[in-house]
């Protein structure tokens, strides 16, 4: 058989585990308690299966108090337990490794069913004390010695657990939430217990949010239904871990609604736009096929998984921010009329022009965010454009790749980019001043929408819902965004529409080449111009040309001469040329 104490707390701390809420059935015979009893310190086993006996020939009567009042005197003093709670914990103690709920307890001591709800509170002053853990049946909650009282039993000392998890808070309220469908009184039973965990953990931002919301709750006429979803449904999407999207027809709401009118609890949540969980962004509405609210589906609202449940709900980092001390200040070259338009940029970025031109565009009745769209030819330097208004008007950059988003799962894209706006969002609340966020190489995403046509119709409908999410978000944007693209000519007239400020970078003219070959490579005049003339290069290219010939010497030890740099670029001129297999451009 082993050690049965180590079993019994093996089996107790499976039973408590995230991922395993409900005990084991098996559980333990006289023998085994005596076994334990051997070993524990602080419990006389004999004296536990004396005072089981007495309470199953007579109950929780008066008889049973004073025919025990000497057992386990050192255990009741210690824990203060009242001679009920006594009672109550020696029931537990003889089903360790097994639970049992309040009515089976009452059958157990032949009491009476209106005395179920006393049992049910007295259950519950225990696991507040944390002597007793809970787990789900249905619509009723069941009790079992607790993690922390096993230990107890085996060193004599009682330790609480100091380190309790938001999993676990969430878990423990979702538990006790099932009393909201069982007949009454037991969802006043329900709440108070639940508002007692969130007090007590109250340094937990989730806690305090539901304090705060379940307290709007008690002064509207359907406050069971929004208790319901607040910490029933709630717990259940979190933590079940596949979606936190619910629909109507969900199971958890099929399986729930016993003593609950569910006709009333839907639409109470779902079609009341002004409802308390909406206004408290704890839900938001689901996105449909077209990219527009769809009144059938809720999910938990962004902000509130950000803001409260870091850690338990991980979702996938879209975005990468750079601090403004982190940007490395370069010198850029461009065009005469490109040069033009990024200093007049980076002049209305500058932080107090921008303020007067949100303000202007304020009294005007307008939105006030500012998006622009960086277009034109590949390593013109539209991106590190973006780094460099950045670091000169004080800002930082939020960068999200635009092919991140895509996902091979049904529907992710659409979440994936109402995540990046919601981030931004929360950033900008955060921020003293506005960070840009960057959609770096936009093409694929804000492209023309296609008709839904053939046998990709399916594909090409969750490319135009993501797009109608772009165009909604962009509508009403606040703070500043850049988008960067090589391709123009596939762009959507409504796209266009919504960027404020436009620059086409052109490939540099000659004299720019010049200063890029002679600000890279330290060249002479003279030969910066011969390369400027002889290749048309982007500065990326460029730059290619600078980091071939600094690898070359570190290999070779040699300075590189005119005639080297120019094998260089002749190659670069290969490789541009040369396409990948299998890709078209």
């Amino acid at each position: 058989m082993g050690n049965p104490l180590r079993n019994i707390l093996s089996r107790i701390r499976d039973s408590e585990a995230d991922d395993l809420p409900n005990p084991p059935k098996k559980g333990y015979n006289k023998n085994d308690l005596l076994q334990v009893s051997n070993k524990g310190k602080a419990i006389d086993f004999t004296e536990i299966l004396k005072t089981f006996s007495v309470i199953q020939k007579s109950g929780f009567s008066s008889e049973t108090v004073t025919k025990t009042k000497k057992n386990n005197i050192a255990m009741r003093e210690y824990l203060e337990l009242t001679d009920s709670q006594y009672l109550l914990m020696v029931i537990l103690i003889h089903k360790l490794g097994r639970a049992t709920n309040p009515s089976s307890i009452v059958s157990l001591i032949r009491g009476q069913n209106n005395i179920t709800p006393k049992i049910a509170d007295l259950l519950f002053e225990l696991y507040h004390r944390g002597y007793v853990a809970v787990v789900p049946e249905d619509s009723d909650v069941r009790f079992h010695c607790s993690h922390e009282f096993i230990s107890y039993i085996n060193s004599g000392e009682f330790k609480h657990n100091e380190n309790v998890s938001l999993k676990t808070i969430i878990r423990d309220c979702d538990t006790i939430a099932n009393l909201f469908n069982a007949p009454m009184p037991y969802s006043m039973t329900a709440l108070n217990n639940i508002i007692a965990i969130l007090t007590k953990y109250s340094t937990y931002d989730y806690c305090k949010a539901l304090l705060a919301i379940q307290e709007q709750c008690t002064n509207v006429p359907d406050e069971l239904e929004y208790n319901v979803f607040l910490f029933y449904i709630i717990g259940q999407m979190i933590l079940g871990g596949d979606s936190t999207v619910l629909c109507k027809n969900s199971q958890y709401l099929e399986i729930f609604c016993r003593y609950i009118n569910r006709e009333s609890l839907i639409n109470n949540v779902f079609y009341i736009e002004d409802n308390i969980l909406f206004k408290n962004k704890i839900f938001d509405r689901a996105i449909d096929e077209s990219g527009k609210a769809d009144k059938d589906k809720i999910e938990l609202h962004a902000d509130f998984k950000r803001k409260y449940l870091k850690g338990i709900i991980v979702e996938k980092k879209l975005d990468i921010i750079t601090k403004n001390d982190k940007i490395i200040k370069k010198e850029m070259f461009y065009n005469e009329d490109n040069e033009k338009q990024i200093t007049d940029l980076s002049t209305i970025l500058a932080r107090k022009q921008f303020d007067k031109v949100k303000n202007r565009l304020k009294k005007s009745g307008m939105r006030t965010g500012f998006a622009c769209l960086f277009s034109g030819y590949a390593g013109t330097g539209k991106t590190e454009t973006v780094y460099q208004i950045a670091k000169k008007t004080g800002r930082d950059i939020i960068k999200v790749d635009m092919s991140a988003i895509r996902s091979k799962w049904w529907g992710e894209d659409e979440k994936n980019i109402k995540a990046v706006f919601t981030n931004y969002k929360l950033a900008l609340q955060d921020s003293k001043i506005e960070p840009i966020l960057l959609l770096n190489e936009a093409d694929a995403i804000i492209g023309k929408r296609l008709d839904v046509t053939g046998n990709n119709g399916a594909i090409i409908n969750a490319i135009n819902t993501t797009q109608n999410i772009i165009l909604e978000e962009l509508e009403n944007f606040e703070g500043i965004l850049i988008a960067t693209t090589n391709l123009t000519q596939n762009f959507d007239s409504a796209f266009e529409r919504r960027f404020l400020y436009k620059i086409e970078f052109q490939k540099p003219d000659v004299s720019v080449k010049q200063k890029l070959w002679s600000h890279m490579l330290k060249l002479n005049e003279e030969d910066s111009t011969t390369l400027a003339k002889k290749f048309d290069f982007t500065g990326a290219q460029i730059e290619n040309i600078f980091r071939k010939r600094e690898v070359n010497n570190i290999l070779y030890g040699e300075e590189h001469n005119l005639d080297k740099i120019i094998e260089f670029c002749e190659k670069e001129l290969l490789s541009d040329k040369t396409k990948p297999i299998g890709f078209c451009q």
